[in-house]
């Protein structure tokens, strides 16, 4: 009886043991399997090339984790630049919801470097968002971006359009496919950035995008912009550039059901103009004294900086631009009153939802 139980005590001994080998084996097996499958998918986009170096696992904690990826675009003029620089993707998955059927993830990207180049003009073939998400398995994602950037190059623009975001964080909660009955507007983005090396962006946006017309209630503000960065355009389409001067604009809009309310609010603070070189003479004299003239007649009263706020409303396919009270809050700010520099709480998205029904 005693040898049985030895028997039977060996053979499960023998059993865990193979399990355990063979989980072991698994364990090692299977981010190599995984790496050679993304790296593979990588070198199938038509265009493009690159690959990730290392991926890690953790399979009781659903977790993947993905490092130092890089694509590159065949057709960037700089082939030593990638388009895609991501130092590491971490993707944790609910186990328990996905054996219901549901995808609840939490995404976490650091360091991620996008380099976007427009080589030509292509007009994109219209895509039913909605419905293609609408066919995957209900799901729920948080997403995290972290210490990233983006830089942005029109070649196909004259001047070349030129823009670099960097210290981009962004935070994404409950982006889901779902309908919400009870939840106007479920899912929340939050983004904070610098644009140019000196403007401070930020943005807070509620959204429904499971609709053909987004509802959205979005705040966003922009400040300390240099405008000495934009002298290219300035020279090539205003004969002029800027000796010194900052661009803030504040903005809020709401839209739902197809209308939509908001206005943007630009402001430039300090700002010194000059003629081009090539303007010389008796007309550069006089443009530049009307230039000055403007800035002089279009200071906000009692302060250093020149307003004014462009008022839109109607539906998103043809909104109504208020010029002309655009023009009279431009000379109101002249020689009336002038605007603080911020948002002021002049859209609530409750008060349009409340108009349309």
């Amino acid at each position: 009886m005693e040898r049985k139980m030895s028997k039977r005590k060996k053979r499960i001994l023998i059993i865990l043991g193979i399990v355990v080998i063979v989980f072991i084996a698994l364990r090692i097996y299977l981010p190599f399997f995984v790496r050679g499958q993304i790296n593979q998918n990588i070198r199938e986009m038509e265009g493009y090339t690159g690959g990730v170096e290392n991926v890690s696992l953790g399979i009781m904690a659903g977790r993947i984790r993905l490092s130092d990826l890089t694509i590159y675009d065949q057709e960037y003029p700089e082939p030593d630049i990638p388009f895609i620089d991501l130092a590491w993707n971490e993707v944790t998955v609910d186990w328990g919801q996905l054996l219901r059927g549901r995808l609840h993830a939490h995404v976490h990207i650091d360091s991620l470097v996008v380099n976007y180049v427009v080589h030509e003009v292509v007009e994109p073939e219209p895509v039913d968002i909605v419905e293609m998400l609408q066919e995957i398995m209900d799901f729920r994602i948080d997403i995290d971006i972290t210490n990233s950037a983006i830089n942005f190059v029109d070649l196909t623009s004259d001047p070349v359009i030129d823009i670099s975001v960097s210290n981009l964080d962004v935070r994404v909660r409950n982006l889901i496919n779902q309908v919400m009955i009870n939840d106007t507007l479920p899912s929340t983005i939050q983004v904070t950035a610098t644009v140019m090396e000196t403007g401070l962006f930020q943005a807070d946006l509620d959204i429904n995008y499971m609709q053909e017309i987004p509802d959205f209630d979005m705040e966003m503000e922009l400040e300390e912009l240099d405008l000495t960065g934009f002298n290219d355009f300035a020279e090539a389409y205003g004969g002029f550039e800027f000796h010194q001067g900052f661009v803030n604009i504040y903005a809020e809009t709401a839209a739902y059901d197809g209308a939509i309310t908001g206005y943007v609010q630009p402001l430039l603070e300090d700002v010194e103009i000059t003629p081009t070189e090539d303007e010389a003479g008796i007309f550069r004299q006089f443009y530049e004294q009307v230039l000055d003239i403007i800035a002089s007649i279009l200071e906000s009263p009692g302060e250093d900086y020149i307003a004014t706020r462009v008022e839109f409303e109607g539906r998103i396919d043809d909104p109504d631009v208020r010029v002309l009270r655009s023009v009279w809050l431009l000379l109101r700010n002249a020689f009336i009153e002038g605007f603080s520099k911020g948002i002021e709480d002049l859209v609530d998205f409750e008060e349009l939802v409340e108009e349309l029904e």
